[in-house]
């Protein structure tokens, strides 16, 4: 596969049929890319919900929203802390093969069992808060395991040109 790294991320997101909705937004000038979860909620019209700035919702929807990031680690001025996890890249190698098989494949279990959370934060079982969680540790070993058993792509995908 000959391509650059945000067509790659695309590709393997949309292998995975994850079970929300996703965007992908590549911001040049900030040299970042960022994937963004989008899971559709639809409540018990009994509860009333507040988002983090303490709004109120009164519709029968609404979207909770959270972002992946991965960043040139030289350019980027952001602060990874947040976002639901961030990834570091080397914009003149690009990101390796491997990384983003098992960046996507960690964010299905993440999406995965944020809406089971979710489900039960809504059925109102003693949760305050809601937030999504990522397992870095899963994620690492999940890193380690492929290279172990000689299944990680390390071919380099290229940052893309303007």
């Amino acid at each position: 596969m000959d391509s650059d790294m945000v067509s790659l991320i695309k590709l393997k997101l949309e292998e995975q049929h994850l079970p929300c909705e996703w965007r992908l937004e590549w911001h040049k000038t900030f040299h970042t890319v960022e994937i963004v979860l989008l899971l559709e909620v639809v409540h018990p019209p009994d509860n009333t919900l507040w988002d983090k700035h303490g709004s109120t919702n009164y519709e029968d929807t609404f979207i909770f929203e959270d972002s992946i990031l991965l960043y040139d680690r030289q350019n980027s001025k952001i602060r990874t802390d947040e976002y639901l996890a961030s990834v570091p890249f080397d914009r003149k190698k690009g990101i390796q093969g491997g990384l983003v098989d098992t960046l996507v494949k960690n964010i299905r279990l993440t999406v995965n069992a944020a809406n089971n959370e979710l489900r039960d934060f809504l059925m109102d079982r003693g949760e305050p808060l809601f937030e999504m969680h990522w397992n870095e540790q899963n994620f690492l070993a999940s890193l380690d395991t492929l290279k172990k058993i000689g299944r990680y792509d390390e071919t380099y995908y290229r940052y893309p040109k303007y």
